[in-house]
């Protein structure tokens, strides 16, 4: 019989696993389980570790393992799939994104691009590493704007 399990690694930012004192095996499956499943138990696992700050990358494997009838693992695992979040680099930009969205609904609520200061708009784009006068056209500056505060987020990778 097989069994499906999804393992997690966490690394501090020096590489070195943390070790939170309990099975790295985060969840189990009698068929392989679907996207779905997989991210809802990756997610679990980085929102408990969201406020230690020792954890800097959390790494997950998906196995598969044949069992016995005691649901004993026999021989070696299988690894079928990886998954990596740099939950450091969401720590560092979830104040900046918050930030930006703030602007964007103050912007929103506006009626004209002109309800806004320009030097709000170039300390904006700056922040995000665009040059506000190289910009004739609002739409054009507001939509790279958008592109890049939509960039500060950090989603689970599956590693090939």
């Amino acid at each position: 019989m097989k069994k499906y399990l999804l393992e997690e690694a966490l690394l501090s930012s020096r590489g070195e696993l943390f070790e939170p004192g309990y099975d790295h095996c985060i969840e189990k499956w009698d068929k392989v389980p679907d996207k779905e499943d997989v991210y809802f138990w990756i997610n679990e696992s980085i929102q408990k570790y969201w406020k230690e700050k020792k954890v800097a990358t959390c790494s997950y494997t998906l196995y598969e393992a044949e069992v016995d009838e005691n649901g004993d693992s026999i021989g070696e695992w299988e690894p079928l799939k990886n998954y990596n979040f740099d939950i450091a680099k969401a720590r560092k930009n979830k104040d900046l994104k918050e930030y930006h969205e703030e602007f964007i609904s103050f912007v929103e609520s506006c009626d004209s691009w002109s309800d806004v200061e320009a030097d709000e708009y170039a300390d904006h784009l700056d922040d995000l590493g665009l040059n506000y006068h190289k910009y004739d056209d609002p739409d054009m500056m507001w939509a790279d704007y958008l592109k890049a505060v939509e960039a500060l987020d950090v989603n689970i990778e599956e590693a090939q």
